[in-house]
């Protein structure tokens, strides 16, 4: 039965379910005559669930077109080297390039699942 958080009465349990009274709870009798003694032990018993979501991510990317601009003018740079008597020349251009990039992702939400942990934490639970 799924829950809706907005209209609690379906969260209510079904007719059949037992009634199972809290330790305050006086719905119930004591299951023993007044007159006889009994050591009580009462646990709490946790329970624990491991709830999964998977969600499948798909991206693409493409590349529109590309502008380059030429900035300013070149800048040469000469050196001598004096050791072999060469000459190295250097020249540098700064440039500016656009590159338009359009990103894409496609997502898709599967179903949740849910694992039972049965005695302590699900950790514990699945290192057995």
């Amino acid at each position: 039965m799924a829950c809706d958080l907005f209209n609690d009465s379906q969260c209510s349990p079904p007719d059949d379910c037992h009634h199972h009274p809290t330790p305050d709870d006086d719905s119930c009798p004591p299951s023993h005559p007044d007159d006889c003694s009994f050591d009580e032990f009462r646990r709490n018993i946790p329970q624990y669930a491991d709830i999964s979501l998977p969600v499948d991510i798909d991206p693409s990317a493409s590349v529109g077109r590309i502008v380059t601009e030429w900035l300013g003018d070149p800048v040469v740079v000469c050196r001598k080297d004096h050791c072999d008597n060469t000459c190295r020349i250097t020249i540098t251009q700064r440039v500016r390039v656009i590159i338009p990039v359009t990103y894409c992702v496609i997502t898709c939400v599967g179903d949740p699942d849910i694992d039972c942990c049965v005695r302590g934490s699900c950790d514990d639970e699945k290192s057995e």
